[in-house]
């Protein structure tokens, strides 16, 4: 993915691009966990630091925000 303004580009391997497509509704970050669980073999703790991770780098470069 590229940001045309920054020229910035951001690389998603196939769990990124999943975690994308769920994004493109508004979703809550137990929902998001819940689905990338049953989409994966991958437990809870892992899951969670892992999405966590991924989202904070996309908040850090202004690809999505926080809706309360």
């Amino acid at each position: 993915m590229m940001d045309m303004d920054s020229g910035f580009y951001f690389g998603m391997n196939g769990v990124g691009s999943v975690i994308w497509r769920h994004l493109s509704n508004e979703i809550t970050l137990d929902d998001l966990i819940s689905r990338l669980m049953s989409e994966f073999k991958v437990n809870k703790q892992t899951c969670e630091a892992d999405t966590i991770e991924f989202l904070d780098s996309l908040l850090e470069r202004n690809i999505i925000r926080v809706v309360e």
